[in-house]
């Protein structure tokens, strides 16, 4: 992956994906850039508390279960993105700053990922969430790429905040609508305060624990406790699965 602009031409369609990101529908956001940097796939999420963690947007499955490994890890580049506020660029999954996010490794193993590169969102002091690009060989990007994609996640951060403003002030929108795809998990985090009578960070936890035990996502695991499938209980050795 190496696009380095040596042309007005290549500068100006570098313009126009930031100007897409603003006048076009949030469902193409991460066209551009893929596009331009000849990438497998993309993704723009949240992280962290400002705006949850959520994949707003994904260019398919694989860019979507990077997201969410990271999302129920609590650990990954986008994470690191967001505490260091400057791009994450990994050229391959032997990487040795892959070392720093051992259990995020074997997710992207499973899916073949090679090069990732992140890009915080950021305004002002507030760090909102990342871009994640991946390619499925080694790659690399030249400081010039990073620079316009940081000019890209500047854009794109402003518009993440308007659609989340957006859709907090739409109080019509149903439960079960995209923009709380995550919401299963705080409900479920819940529950488990109920069974176990824990703190809110120690439920989630106990949840994460478990969901990483099994080898499954947060949110799937989320289904079963709010519905029943799964429940917890406390005995003389421990915290106890009762389902």
């Amino acid at each position: 992956m190496s696009l380095v602009p040596e042309s007005n031409d290549a500068l100006d369609r570098w313009a126009k994906a930031v100007g897409s990101i603003t006048d076009t529908p949030s469902a193409t956001w991460t066209s551009p850039f893929i596009g331009l940097l000849a990438a497998d796939g993309a993704s723009v999420a949240t992280f962290g508390d400002i705006l949850g963690s959520e994949t707003l947007w994904s260019s398919g499955p694989v860019a979507a279960r990077l997201d969410e490994a990271q999302f129920d890890l609590g650990e990954g580049p986008a994470w690191d993105a967001l505490r260091t506020r400057t791009p994450i660029l990994v050229r391959a999954v032997d990487d040795p700053m892959m070392l720093l996010w051992p259990a995020f490794v074997s997710s992207a193993e499973h899916d073949h990922v090679k090069g990732l590169f992140v890009f915080p969102l950021l305004i002002g002091p507030f760090s909102l969430g990342a871009i994640s690009v991946f390619t499925l060989t080694r790659a690399t990007l030249s400081s010039e790429q990073v620079t316009l994609m940081m000019r890209v996640a500047e854009a794109q951060a402003r518009s993440v905040l308007r659609f989340a403003v957006g859709q907090a002030a739409d109080e019509s929108e149903s439960d079960d609508g995209r923009r709380h795809s995550r919401r299963a998990v705080h409900q479920a985090t819940g529950f488990i305060i109920s069974q176990l009578g824990l703190s809110a960070a120690d439920a989630y936890l106990v949840l994460q624990g478990r969901a990483f035990a099994d080898e499954r996502s947060m949110s799937d695991l989320s289904d079963d406790v709010i519905h029943g499938r799964v429940e917890f209980t406390t005995n003389q050795n421990g915290i106890e699965d009762a389902s």
